[in-house]
């Protein structure tokens, strides 16, 4: 008897804790599902942002819905080897652009007239450089030097000073993230203005 006691203690306490642990598991399951909309519609205005920024259009204490309506209201988008780029006129874009950096991808957007030569602005998306240094290309101090930057008619087009033609200042104490942003800015500006005198973006 004492045994058939112990045995149905143990099967109410294995079935109690299934029971818990189902419940919970359904709870957050159903907590995931409330949220996912939010949260990708969370990335995609965040995304819509660092676009605007690119060209200086993005508003100052924007709300969601005045950034998506500016955003829609601004930009056609064009497909380009597989490549979502924002065409804002015949001859302006903000097109991504990424590549190494010093501990992981950097990623982020141009925004370029690609008549006139002139960079509208940069803004990044992710990175993994050293906050403090590396970090510190998301400063206005750096980014800044972009907005109206004319590049030379031909690569490369970004060159930090003191160097003769140098057009942009590297961030001091971060030569190894300078180098790797200043490197694949080059490379992406190269093959988007190929692009674009072969009739590609047009």
């Amino acid at each position: 008897m004492a045994k058939n006691k112990r045995h149905n203690r143990y099967s109410y306490s294995i079935g109690f804790m299934v029971l818990i642990t189902l419940i919970t598991i359904g709870a957050l399951a159903l907590i995931n599902e409330a949220t996912e909309a939010r949260i990708q519609q969370n990335i995609e205005v965040k995304n819509q942002e660092k676009v605007l920024e690119a060209v200086n259009l993005l508003p100052l204490n924007g709300t969601d819905q005045e950034i998506q309506a500016l955003f829609f209201s601004s930009f056609a988008t064009l497909i380009w080897n597989e490549t979502t780029l924002y065409q804002l006129d015949p001859s302006t874009f903000v097109v991504p652009v990424s590549g190494n950096g010093l501990w992981g991808t950097i990623e982020g957007y141009l925004g370029i007239n690609f008549e006139t030569r002139t960079v509208l602005g940069l803004s990044f998306v992710s990175h993994s450089e050293t906050p403090g240094l590396g970090g510190r290309i998301e400063e206005p101090e750096f980014l800044d030097q972009f907005d109206t930057l004319i590049l030379p008619t031909q690569p490369d087009y970004l060159i930090y000073r003191p160097k003769p033609g140098g057009n942009v200042d590297a961030i001091s104490g971060a030569t190894g993230t300078s180098n790797a942003v200043r490197n694949f800015l080059n490379e992406n500006l190269t093959r988007y203005y190929d692009a674009y005198a072969g009739g590609d973006l047009q």
